[in-house]
């Protein structure tokens, strides 16, 4: 599942800038927004407006505590909009494959995205910022189009997959299927909930690919005897899980069952997510637990 916050040791990657580098200060703007460049790389192009920075990303909260890393897992991070007065994006245009940069920022950036977090007035994030690839604004249109088709061949197959596995199941607006195998006379769901769930995922083809109950991960030949087999917690609608996952459960009343299926436009979409596969849509046998 995604989650926004893991709390990872420090990386020799993100250790800071090279000793003769540490010195120079941040270039600072009257909006708070400063960065300091650590490693300046070789590779053209530079990164402009409309492009996608993929790299290694960690967050830390006044330079000290880790709030998000993926460090040693380059992700796509940022597509570059116009740069506006008190966002970030002016920092990552002209960069180069390989730069790794200090991006410093209010805390109130992120406020809204961190789920839970509450600032000081003088708190500052820190972005350390290594890049490891650079989608330009022509090969992303080229890629989306492509990725379109796709989703389009997806949603083809899943509408069959519906009508013949799960015909009985409602769908939502967004295109996330429910069905309710055991109906219950629990609680609603709101947004910002706290719910606690046992689910297992899976393809169309039944491959399971992750599961919290562990009596069906050793069924599924997935049981890994260091993970701690418990319900899964999250609070609705953070996008601390898959947001066709979030939905699905919100759909639902607390005590309940169901299948959730979930197109991946609002899954992993055309990202590969350990073994789950680009374009993937997921089948999440679902039971709620709770919600406060």
């Amino acid at each position: 599942m995604k989650r926004l916050l893991f709390l990872l040791a420090v990386s020799a990657l993100f250790s800071g800038c090279k000793k003769e580098v540490k010195q120079i200060p941040f270039a600072e703007d009257a909006s708070g927004f400063s960065i300091k460049q650590c490693i300046i790389g070789k590779n053209d192009p530079v990164t402009n407006v409309g492009d996608v920075i993929i790299g290694e990303l960690q967050i830390r909260l006044n330079d000290s505590a880790v709030l998000h890393s993926n460090y040693g897992n380059p992700e796509r991070l940022f597509k570059i909009n116009e740069p506006q007065s008190g966002t970030i994006d002016k920092y990552l245009l002209n960069l180069h494959i390989g730069d790794s940069v200090i991006i410093k920022t209010p805390a109130h950036y992120l406020e809204n995205n961190l789920v839970g977090m509450k600032f000081k007035q003088n708190d500052k994030l820190f972005f350390y910022l290594k890049i490891s690839q650079i989608i330009t604004y022509k090969e992303l249109n080229a890629k989306q189009k492509q990725d379109s088709i796709k989703e389009s061949e997806e949603e083809n197959a899943l509408t069959e997959f519906v009508n013949r596995k799960y015909p009985k199941a409602k769908r939502l607006p967004s295109g996330v299927y429910v069905d309710i195998v055991k109906s219950a006379q629990g609680s609603p769901v709101a947004s910002g909930s706290k719910v606690r769930v046992n689910y297992s995922v899976s393809d169309t083809e039944g491959k399971i690919y992750d599961a919290t109950i562990k009596s069906v991960a050793q069924k599924a030949k997935i049981y890994d005897a260091k993970r701690l087999y418990q319900p899964y917690e999250f609070i609705v609608g953070s996008g601390e899980s898959i947001a066709g996952f979030s939905e699905g459960v919100s759909a639902m009343l607390v005590g309940e069952k169901a299948v959730i299926i979930v197109p991946s436009r609002l899954g992993y979409g055309s990202q590969q997510r350990g073994p789950i596969k680009p374009f993937t849509t997921l089948i999440f046998t679902t039971e709620l637990l709770s919600a406060e």
